[in-house]
């Protein structure tokens, strides 16, 4: 996987991508990676991770605002 380029791998949103697509239910996921390759949750990195956290949360409720919104105009 490295070899593609990836910078991480996240293994828990294809449950909500599957019942998603079942359900016929907008899906969508936001990500803030904790560590680096070969160690997870390095000391040096706590505070730019903590940063992508809350830059997480508040992309992500913009993001159900936004689309709360545009359902209320249909």
């Amino acid at each position: 996987m490295q070899n593609a380029g990836l910078v991480f791998v996240e293994m828990e949103s294809d449950t909500v991508f599957i019942v998603g697509a079942v359900r016929d239910w907008r899906t969508g996921a936001i990500f803030a990676s904790d560590g680096a390759p070969g160690m997870t949750k390095p000391d040096w990195g706590e505070a730019d991770f903590r940063r992508g956290e809350m830059d997480a949360i508040r992309i992500s409720l913009h993001a159900m605002w936004k689309i709360a919104r545009a359902d209320q105009a249909i």
